[in-house]
């Protein structure tokens, strides 16, 4: 049964865990059925409880006790790095947490291209299916298309850590694309991961009609619209 990321709560089940060695964050562990996009279980995947290795992914919808903290987080760096004030998120914010010390190392948002807008396509001339269509030269749904937004790290060394993570969780989904609307800094530490990012689009205040957002210097920083194939790039 294949669960998207929003039905996990109308079903009673719960988030998806995945945690890491401190010691070897190059090599976390991971599903060997990497090209199967449905949501396995931890006893499917036959890893440890997070206990024993310290690190844990979240998942937190908008109901969820610990949404208000993630998003703080993703606050706290947007106005560091930014000035910046987020007023709207993603409808899914996955964080890595550091269970013992109890502290996020890395928050990002997830929207479902199907069935909604996602909000790159502020910037695009085209729905993200067409251009992907255009770009791959293979015809592309909504339904395999999924947005990262907001992606924050709380140390710039934890992005070795948390990427890997989410890309690992990723893979466990039912799409093939990943979509980012990102500004150069974080192109880069992408990059430096080893992730190939395809441009589609520049992105410029002007485009965002409504938003009660503050984005403070954002768009100083350049960011553009990209993709990425999660089979192809999202490795740990």
């Amino acid at each position: 049964m294949t669960i998207k990321i929003d039905a996990l709560y109308e079903n009673n089940i719960s988030p998806l865990l995945f945690w890491t060695n401190h010691n070897n964050t190059n090599n976390p562990h991971r599903s060997t059925q990497t090209n199967q996009h449905s949501l396995k279980t931890n006893q499917e995947l036959g890893i440890q409880t997070p206990f024993a290795r310290g690190l844990q992914l979240n998942l937190l919808s908008p109901v969820d006790e610990q949404r208000k903290s993630a998003e703080t987080f993703i606050n706290a760096g947007y106005a560091k790095h930014f000035g910046a004030h987020l007023a709207e998120f993603s409808p899914i914010i996955l964080t890595v947490k550091d269970f013992f010390n109890n502290r996020i190392l890395g928050a990002v948002g997830l929207r479902y291209a199907d069935g909604q807008s996602l909000f790159s396509e502020n910037y695009l001339s085209e729905p993200i299916e067409s251009l992907l269509s255009e770009k791959t030269n293979q015809k592309i749904k909504r339904k395999q298309v999924i947005e990262l937004s907001h992606f924050v790290v709380d140390k710039n060394t934890d992005v070795n850590v948390v990427f890997p993570m989410i890309g690992q969780f990723l893979k466990t989904l039912d799409v093939d694309w990943a979509v980012y609307t990102l500004s150069r800094p974080i192109k880069s530490a992408f990059q430096r991961l080893g992730i190939q990012l395809t441009h589609l689009q520049h992105a410029y205040a002007d485009a965002i009609k409504v938003s009660k957002t503050n984005w403070g210097h954002y768009y100083d920083f350049k960011p553009a619209v990209y993709f990425s194939s999660i089979l192809e790039n999202m490795n740990a």
